[in-house]
């Protein structure tokens, strides 16, 4: 029952967010954020990137409570249902503006405000070196890392296909420069991250088997929530979907992305044509994610109990030796 009212209650905080982010017109966003100085904007992405930070933090927090009001319906789930689509509203809009951003440095003329965006990740390479790093405040810089990663996927796509829907004429030339840049984008990603890890290790004498713990933490709260006689089951286990309690490990809240996925997407829908046509294609659309969703979890969770046998079997094997 209390899952039930849970799923209930994420679907309704979604559609008042989809319906929120719906009165934005987003060519006039755009064209409002294109029309801003380079340096400005640069500022403003930064300041983005901290307000998605601290909304993320404090996000985990007022949806917990959220779900575990729904265990035990009251006043107090009103409450909390309100404040929870308040943050929700927020958060989705700092996720949309973030994209409006970067769709503006991508499709600029001058690629100033790209090149900016770009020697960011250098600002974050200078701000982790030369300091001291104890071993919980790698394994957070490496979640945080996975989710900058992951954002920036989406984003990608989703400008991509903002892009083709408004100026199909030239689709071929921006899916080509998109991708460059996709491309161009991830790799410095990955290199700076590279160096940043490197450097932290090195100067804190952090062994590299730090980051196979960090891998078997993850694995085994993905095991656990599929245990119910697991002693250290993560909390609302029971309750929420078993992808909750690596989403919260990692820092990563997915109600306000998927809202402005949803809201994003929808203009592909045609205004025109028959209603059965479109509802067949939302249908098709749904049982597609779905397939995809529990096809990724099977795949998982087969590779996080393989991957847990065998930590398991090379532990033994130590003590064994030891012996």
């Amino acid at each position: 029952y209390t899952s039930l009212v849970c799923d209930l209650l994420r679907v309704v905080l979604m559609s008042i967010c989809v319906c929120f982010l719906g009165f934005i017109d987003v060519s006039r966003a755009y064209h409002y954020i294109r029309g801003q100085a380079i340096i400005k904007l640069y500022v403003v992405f930064n300041m983005l990137e901290i307000f998605d930070k601290l909304c993320a933090s404090f996000g985990h927090d007022i949806l917990d409570t959220l779900w575990r009001s729904a265990s035990k319906p009251s006043w107090r789930l009103l409450f909390d249902f309100f404040i929870s689509a308040i943050y929700i509203a927020i958060h989705s809009l700092v996720v949309f503006a973030q994209v409006v951003t970067f769709n503006v440095a991508i499709n600029s003329s001058s690629n100033s405000l790209l090149t900016l965006l770009i020697s960011n990740n250098f600002v974050e390479l200078k701000g982790s070196v030369f300091k001291k790093f104890e071993r919980q405040n790698l394994f957070q810089i490496s979640c945080n890392d996975i989710v900058e990663r992951f954002q920036l996927f989406i984003y990608v796509i989703l400008i991509g296909c903002h892009s083709i829907f408004t100026s199909v004429q030239e689709s071929w030339d921006l899916v080509g420069n998109l991708l460059t840049v996709a491309v161009s984008l991830w790799t410095l990603e990955a290199f700076v991250d590279w160096i940043k890890h490197a450097f932290i290790t090195k100067f804190n004498s952090i062994s590299h088997e730090l980051y196979m713990q960090m891998r078997a933490v993850l694995l085994h709260d993905i095991t656990s929530c599929r245990n119910p006689n697991e002693r250290s089951r993560p909390a609302l286990s029971g309750i929420l979907d078993h992808s909750h309690a690596v989403s919260r490990r990692v820092g990563f809240i997915d109600l306000p992305l998927a809202s402005l996925c949803i809201c994003m997407c929808g203009p592909f829908l045609s205004p025109y044509g028959p209603l059965r046509l479109h509802v067949l294609t939302l249908l098709l659309l749904f049982l597609c994610l779905c397939a995809i969703k529990v096809l990724l979890g099977i795949l998982l969770l087969g590779y996080a109990c393989k991957t847990e046998l065998k930590i398991v079997a090379d532990e033994e094997a130590k003590k064994s030796d030891g012996l």
